[in-house]
C-alpha cells in the first residue's frame, strides 16, 4: 500500500508536467489551427465564386458567339433580300408589260440573283401575265395581289414546274398589280447548312407563326421554362428544355429588311457548352497562392487581435477601464476614512475583467502608467463630493516600480496631490524588493516631501526586514489578507499577523487589515490595535454612486441613527 502511495506521489508531477505540455501543444495548434481553417474557408469561397463566375463568364461568351453567329447569318440573309428587293422596285415601272424586251431583261436580271428561279408579273385581279421563262398564253390565276407597300413574302409553296418548296418576294406596283420573285429553298438550306452543327439547327422563320420556310437540322422549339412567344418582334435568346427532350440554347433575330422572316439558330447545350466545367491547372496554383497568402494575412491579424498589448491600447483608447471604490474604515468607528481605487477592464467581449488578467501585460508594455494617469483623473472627478466634505479622506491607488523610476508619473503625482489630498501610493513589498534601495528611496524621498505617504501592500509575504523599513519613508503597512484568513486557527500566519502590528506600532506606522469578512474578524483586529480595516464586511469594490449610497460624504454610516 506505501509502496502504491509512493508510486502516486511519484507520478503526480509527471502528469503535471503532462497536462501543461498537453496544454501548451493544444495552445500552440490552436495559434496556427484558426489561421488555417479561415484561410482554407475562404480560398474555398473565394475559388468557388471565381470559377462559378469564369464558367458563367465563359457561358456567355459561348451564346454570344451563338448571337455573333445568326447575327452574320440574318446579315446574309438581308442583303441577299435587299438585292432581290431592289430589283423588285425597278421592275415596278413595267406595269405587267410582257414584250420581248421585258422578258430579256428580266432573263438577264436572272443571271445576277443564282438565288432566283423565276420572276413574273400578276395583274390586279390575280392572273398570271408572264414569267421570265415565257408570257403566258392561256390564263392562270394566282392569288390577288396585296394593297401594300414594300417587299412581302408568300410560302412555302411548291411550284408545279419545279416540283420544290420555294417561297415567294413580291412587291406591288403602281397600277396595284404584282412583280415577284420565286425564292430558292434548296439555294438557301444548302448556304444555311455551313452554319448548323450536327446536333443543331439553323431556320429561316416566319415571324409570325414561327412555321420554318427553311430548316438544316431537326427543327424544334423550348418548352421550358420560357416557351417562344409568337410572333417576334425583337432579337431573343432563350434556353432550357425543347420539345425534342433536349437541352438547347436558341437564338432568333428579326431580319431588318424582311422582319416578317427571323433567323432561328439552336444549338444542344451537349455541344454549346463542352468543356466549360473543366477546371484550368493553373487554378489549381492560383488557389494555393491564394491560401497562403490568406494564411500569412490571416496569421499576421489574429496575432494584431490576440497581441495584448494591441489590445490594451484600443482599451485605453475606447475607455474602456473604469474605477471601483473600495471602503476603508476606521477600526474603532466603522466610518469611512478613504477608499482604495481598484481598476476594472469592461472588455466588449469578455466583459468584466479582474486586474490580475491584464495588469502584468500593462506594466510590462509601458501602458501601466497611462492607465494610472485616467485612474487618477476618473478618481479625482468620482470622489469629488467626498473630498470636498471631508479633504482629508484617503484615496489608496496602487502603482508599480515603473511610476517610482518615472519622472513624468512622479509629477503628475505631485499635481493630483492637490486635487486629491488624502493620496496615498500602494506598492506591494515584492516590487520594492525587486529594486536596489538606492533607486527606490530617491522616489519616495520625494513623494514624503510632497506629503503623499505610501503604503506597502500584502505586507507579509515578502521578506523585508526591519532595517530596510527604517531606511524608507514609508507611512503604512497593510497586512495581506492570508493573515486576517488565519486568525483564530493553528495556522503559523496567525502569529505573524500579531508581529506586523508590532512591527508597524515600533516603527509608527499606519496598519491596515485586508480581507476583513466576519465581525469576529473586524472585533479581534480591533482589539489587536489595527488602525484601518478593508474587506467585504464593510463594502466590496463598488462605484462612487453605490458607496454613496453607503457612507455619507462625511464618513458616517446612512444606516446608523
Amino acid at each position: 500500500m506505501a509502496r502504491m502511495k509512493g508510486a502516486q506521489h511519484f507520478l503526480q508531477p509527471i502528469r503535471q508536467v503532462t497536462s501543461l505540455n498537453t496544454q501548451a501543444s493544444w495552445a500552440t495548434f490552436k495559434t496556427y489551427l484558426v489561421p488555417m481553417l479561415i484561410s482554407l474557408t475562404l480560398t474555398v469561397l473565394i475559388s468557388c465564386s471565381f470559377i462559378v463566375e469564369q464558367i458563367e463568364d465563359e457561358k456567355q461568351s459561348r451564346r454570344q458567339a451563338l448571337r455573333d453567329e445568326a447575327i452574320l447569318v440574318a446579315d446574309w440573309l438581308d442583303q441577299n433580300l435587299s438585292s432581290i428587293n431592289n430589283v423588285l422596285f425597278s421592275l415596278e415601272t413595267f406595269h405587267g408589260s410582257c414584250d420581248e424586251n421585258t422578258l430579256f431583261k428580266i432573263r438577264s436580271i436572272l443571271f445576277t440573283l443564282p438565288q432566283v428561279v423565276e420572276m413574273g408579273f400578276v395583274d390586279r385581279y390575280g392572273t398570271l401575265l408572264c414569267t421570265s421563262w415565257e408570257k403566258i398564253r392561256h390564263k392562270i390565276q394566282v392569288s390577288k395581289p396585296v394593297d401594300s407597300y414594300g417587299l412581302r413574302f408568300l410560302g412555302p409553296l411548291t411550284v408545279e414546274f419545279m416540283l420544290q418548296p420555294t417561297f415567294v418576294l413580291a412587291r406591288t406596283t403602281d397600277d396595284k398589280g404584282e412583280v415577284n420573285a420565286l425564292f430558292r429553298i434548296s439555294w438557301l438550306k444548302d448556304q444555311l447548312r455551313n452554319h448548323t452543327s450536327t446536333k443543331g439547327f439553323t431556320a429561316l422563320i416566319d415571324s409570325k407563326s414561327g412555321v420554318p420556310l427553311a430548316i438544316n437540322g431537326s427543327y424544334s422549339l423550348p418548352l421550358k421554362p420560357t416557351p417562344v412567344r409568337f410572333p417576334i418582334q425583337s432579337s431573343r435568346l432563350i434556353e432550357g428544355m425543347f420539345d425534342n427532350g433536349n437541352k438547347q440554347s436558341i437564338i432568333i433575330i428579326p431580319l431588318l429588311t424582311l422582319p416578317g422572316l427571323s433567323v432561328a439558330i439552336s444549338e444542344d447545350q451537349e455541344v454549346l457548352y463542352q468543356g466549360v466545367n473543366d477546371i484550368p491547372h493553373t487554378w489549381y496554383l492560383e488557389a494555393f497562392t491564394l491560401f497562403i497568402f490568406l494564411y500569412m494575412s490571416s496569421a499576421f491579424f489574429q496575432r494584431q487581435l490576440t497581441n495584448p498589448t494591441l489590445q490594451l491600447k484600443k482599451a485605453i483608447r475606447n475607455r474602456e477601464f473604469f474605477s471601483v471604490f473600495q471602503p476603508l474604515v476606521d477600526s474603532r468607528t466603522r466610518q469611512l476614512i478613504g477608499v482604495e481605487a481598484l481598476v476594472r477592464w469592461n472588455h466588449p467581449v469578455d466583459g468584466l475583467r479582474m486586474p490580475l488578467t491584464f495588469l502584468p501585460q500593462a506594466e510590462q508594455s509601458g501602458l501601466l502608467m497611462q492607465m494610472t494617469s485616467m485612474q487618477l483623473k476618473q478618481s479625482a472627478k468620482d470622489l469629488a463630493p467626498f473630498i470636498k466634505h471631508c479633504p482629508n479622506c484617503l484615496v489608496h491607488i496602487n502603482i508599480a516600480a515603473c511610476h517610482l523610476l518615472s519622472e513624468d508619473s512622479l509629477n503628475e503625482f505631485f499635481t493630483f496631490r492637490e486635487q486629491i489630498p488624502g493620496l496615498v501610493l500602494e506598492i506591494t513589498e515584492d516590487t520594492m524588493l525587486e529594486l536596489e534601495s538606492s533607486q527606490i528611496r530617491q522616489a519616495l524621498e520625494r513623494l514624503d516631501r510632497a506629503n503623499i505617504p505610501i503604503a506597502i501592500d500584502d505586507f507579509g509575504t515578502g521578506y523585508c526586514g526591519l532595517s530596510y523599513l527604517r531606511s524608507l519613508p514609508v507611512s503604512i503597512l497593510k497586512a495581506d489578507k492570508s493573515f486576517i484568513a488565519s486568525m483564530g486557527t493553528d495556522s503559523v500566519n496567525a502569529d505573524v499577523l500579531q508581529t506586523i502590528i508590532n512591527l508597524a506600532k515600533t516603527l509608527k506606522l499606519t496598519t491596515v487589515a485586508e480581507g476583513v469578512e466576519t465581525d469576529s474578524q473586524c472585533s479581534q483586529l480591533q482589539a489587536m490595535n489595527v488602525d484601518i480595516q478593508q474587506g467585504w464586511l464593510h463594502g466590496k469594490p463598488m462605484s462612487a454612486d453605490a458607496l454613496s449610497k453607503i457612507f455619507n460624504y462625511d464618513g458616517t454610516r446612512r444606516n446608523e441613527p
